[in-house]
């Protein structure tokens, strides 16, 4: 692994395990709604750095200009099949 993945690597389980200032989420935050949920979003997340290492620091990003600032509003849609940005009430609505 060269350099810049390591880095990469490091800044993202630094980010990780670090605690958010008042918030209450923490690590098993889902675990009764959904207990697979933490797991599901860590391995898809190392699958794509795999194939498109960008993911990580466009992430931080992500996090940081959405979540941190003014705290998460929900603008941020994922796409596939089965999810909010695809579901019946979006139909009419454009999401790109």
């Amino acid at each position: 692994m060269g350099f810049g993945r390591s880095v990469i690597c490091s800044s993202l389980m630094i980010f990780n395990y670090h605690p958010v200032n008042g918030q209450n989420l923490t690590d098993g935050f889902y675990s009764v709604a959904c207990p697979l949920a933490e797991s599901i979003v860590r391995e898809t997340m190392k699958a794509y750095f795999l194939i498109q290492p960008i993911i990580a620091p466009a992430m931080l990003k992500l996090h940081y200009s959405d979540c941190f600032v003014e705290g998460c509003d929900g603008s941020v849609l994922i796409s596939g099949p089965n999810t909010e940005k695809t579901a019946d009430a979006r139909r009419h609505q454009k999401t790109d």
